[in-house]
């Protein structure tokens, strides 16, 4: 192996964070000639019109336009560019130590789908916070998310050509999240899991938010190191259960366990105060287990599914904290985005 060429297997987090980072402005050239190239632009503007021409367009020209961009944002091959975001989970967060976890892999692409085919009929503005959101919400590849997605608002909010390509040379920057609009969903997260749980029993108005009926805590995560079962597929649950826990997906796989099993069968996984017991639920079937963690798959499924809707029918789904004038949740999300952006 070439000193040119080192062995990426052996380099650390940071090292190879430094790697991607001096290699950006080469990308960044190759990325603004291969736009230019395709007449990227003009796709996306094609799509984002109000004229006949985005339907034209169909969700696998998107889907290759997507794979492209971030193949050459990210330095891909060609023949290695996919959707590999199979085991991808998103860090940094609000509060800067928060682990966001995606959808499931197999829900991703039809998740997108379904952003695409919504953003047709909404207006340009729309449509340059939607699919982006989308792109940053379910973390279709395993890197560069966040750039292919503020590349997309670009591509599809840029008014002029001229506008795009000044604008784009932030994006790719190292410091593209700081330089430009940064589409993040976690601005919008607590109000779509609100929506979410409510809909599946909480009650946020209740003195004790976290009730959903027969569920009164969480779970006693201080018991994870006091498993000890040699069952290669128990600990696999377990890591799965712990790495959900840790996230901030907490009323999510609350609720999945509580949907999951049975009165009785809940009932026997919980400690005296309520809280639902580790060690206690060693002895869940492996039905019941696929259960908890289906049903959590599918709320982060409908999370997205939601995060859609606010786009396509914005006036059902209201931020009520002024409660004298409450605004669209789709409204606050592109406001939010706007405020943190960097002023010109």
């Amino acid at each position: 192996m070439s000193a040119e060429q080192p062995n990426f297997k052996n380099l650390s987090n940071e090292e190879l964070d430094a790697l991607d980072k001096a290699k950006r402005p080469e990308r960044a050239e190759t990325l603004v000639n291969f736009l230019e190239k395709i007449k990227a632009y003009d796709f996306c503007h094609d799509l984002n019109s109000g004229e006949g021409n985005k339907e034209n367009i169909s969700f696998d020209q998107f889907k290759s336009f997507l794979l492209r961009l971030n193949g050459i944002a990210r330095g891909v091959a060609k023949k290695e560019r996919r959707f590999d975001g199979e085991n991808v989970a998103i860090t940094g967060g609000l509060g800067g130590g928060d682990v966001v976890l995606p959808p499931a892999h197999q829900d991703k692409e039809m998740l997108l789908q379904q952003a695409f085919e919504a953003a047709k009929d909404l207006d340009g503005e729309d449509a340059s916070y939607l699919l982006p959101a989308v792109i940053n919400s379910v973390h279709l590849f395993v890197d560069g998310n966040g750039r292919t997605s503020r590349i997309m608002h670009l591509l599809l909010g840029a008014e002029t050509k001229e506008a795009f390509d000044a604008e784009l040379k932030k994006a790719l920057g190292v410091e593209g999240r700081l330089d430009t609009e940064d589409i993040n969903t976690g601005l919008i997260d607590y109000e779509i899991e609100e929506e979410v749980t409510r809909k599946h029993g909480y009650d946020f108005s209740a003195s004790d938010p976290n009730s959903l009926g027969k569920l009164k805590g969480g779970i006693a995560s201080a018991e994870y190191d006091q498993l000890d079962s040699q069952d290669e597929s128990i600990k696999k649950n377990f890591k799965q259960l712990e790495k959900i826990n840790n996230s901030n997906d907490v009323y999510y796989i609350l609720t999945a366990i509580a949907e999951a099993l049975p009165d009785e069968k809940f009932g026997s996984v919980l400690r005296d105060n309520g809280m639902i017991s580790p060690l206690k639920m060693q002895n869940l079937s492996a039905e019941e287990w696929e259960k908890i963690f289906n049903n959590y798959y599918g709320l982060k499924r409908e999370h997205v599914m939601t995060l859609i809707d606010i786009f396509k029918h914005p006036e059902e789904h209201l931020n009520t904290d002024d409660e004298d004038e409450p605004e669209t949740l789709k409204d606050f999300f592109i406001g939010e985005i706007k405020a943190a952006a960097p002023k010109q």
